[in-house]
């Protein structure tokens, strides 16, 4: 689903035979998941980089593994990834971990993309370009391609019963923000548990987290350097009613911002299973992840399970690839993956940005929503 500049869609086993070579990921990464039962030192693991079980750190030195790193559910502290010095055969390195019997499982760690690319009584706000947001109120006057009437979301009555609380925080998982943006003053979610003072204050594993985190530069500064993560915020909460730019879904709400892309506009599984966490643990109650990669993760699927679990909602695009092609995290059952149609209330195919673009489909979808020419 693609927004005008950029765009937002929203907005198995362990053990399994890998058959995802096709599928990006890391040549240099794998994580690994013990088994409740396998006795480790996760302590000496941080501090000296050695589980000080005999046969794995013989594995790992003969691997040449530079660093050990936690992931995933950090209260359990059962999952890692090991980082190599040099490029490896990751599906012969699975096999190797898997045969020491001591992992639940041991996958790649996959890399994703955005999913956006460049490029009755009615409550009908003042923003400048709100005539232009057929998506959440369509008349079939939308002028950039063939528009039904009503073909949308139907915010105008949506915010005649509800505009929003600030007490709900929506975190979203994509390239960061652009802090300073006037439609979302006063909108960004900030962590009043930790202090400005290169301490982890409230013990959630990251230093001086008060406004969200960047995974993929490992620090305190989530801010934009591809622009889709601050057109998708914006299409979830910009500021509504205010006389400038446009209206977000959401006019109250917090902004929890946690960076999952990179400048290039893709990113490690484990930045975006790590934000997950994140999330949860910080009192988010709604995900967004306009985000997708094609290999199948445990480690992510856990994490999902995680959100589930705890009463937390996340929300995937299908990706616009205009094939039936699986991407996660919006294949995972407790995921509500989103598709994308048209003013005319058809399936998006093609985008307006490609001609060989499309929403993608399939068995796990579970909602569409308008998401070609969507401007932000």
């Amino acid at each position: 689903m693609k927004k005008i500049v950029f765009t937002l869609v929203c907005i198995i086993l362990s053990n399994i035979a890998f058959s995802q070579e096709s599928a990006n990921y890391s040549m240099t990464q794998l994580i690994i998941k013990f088994k409740p039962e396998s006795n480790f030192d996760f302590k000496n693991c941080l501090i000296k980089q050695s589980f000080n079980i005999k046969g794995l750190d013989a594995l790992n030195k003969e691997l040449k593994v530079q660093s050990i790193k936690i992931t995933g559910n950090k209260k359990k502290r059962d999952t890692y990834i090991l980082h190599f010095k040099l490029k490896q055969d990751i599906y012969h390195l699975i096999k190797l971990y898997q045969d020491t019997d001591l992992f639940e499982y041991v996958e790649p760690n996959f890399i994703g993309n955005g999913g956006g690319k460049q490029g009755l009584l009615q409550t009908i706000p003042n923003d400048t370009y709100f005539s232009r947001q057929y998506g959440l109120y369509n008349d079939a006057t939308f002028s950039l391609s063939p528009a039904v009437n009503d073909a949308d979301i139907d915010m105008d009555l949506g915010w005649d019963i509800e505009q929003g609380d600030q007490s709900i925080i929506v975190a979203v998982l994509d390239s960061g923000v652009k802090l300073d943006h006037p439609e979302l003053s006063g909108r960004i979610w900030t962590n009043s548990n930790e202090t400005l003072n290169g301490i982890d204050d409230d013990n959630n594993g990251y230093i001086d987290d008060i406004g969200g985190w960047d995974f993929a530069n490992i620090d305190n500064n989530p801010i934009d350097d591809h622009g889709h993560g601050t057109n998708v915020t914006g299409i979830v909460g910009a500021n509504a009613n205010n006389g400038i730019g446009y209206s977000g879904v959401d006019w109250n709400c917090k902004l929890m911002i946690c960076k999952i892309l990179d400048q290039n506009n893709s990113g490690s599984y484990s930045w975006w299973t790590d934000a997950i966490y994140y999330a949860v643990d910080n009192g988010a109650k709604v995900i967004n992840m306009s985000v997708g990669g094609s290999g199948f993760s445990n480690s992510m699927q856990t994490a999902i399970d995680y959100a589930y679990d705890n009463g937390v909602t996340v929300v995937a695009c299908m990706m616009n690839e205009d094939n039936n092609v699986t991407y996660y995290p919006a294949g995972y059952e407790n995921t509500i993956a989103v598709g994308s149609t048209d003013a005319n209330d058809e399936r998006s195919s093609p985008f307006f940005w490609s001609l060989t673009s499309g929403s993608n489909y399939g068995s796990h979808i579970d909602v569409v929503a308008p998401g070609n020419y969507i401007y932000g």
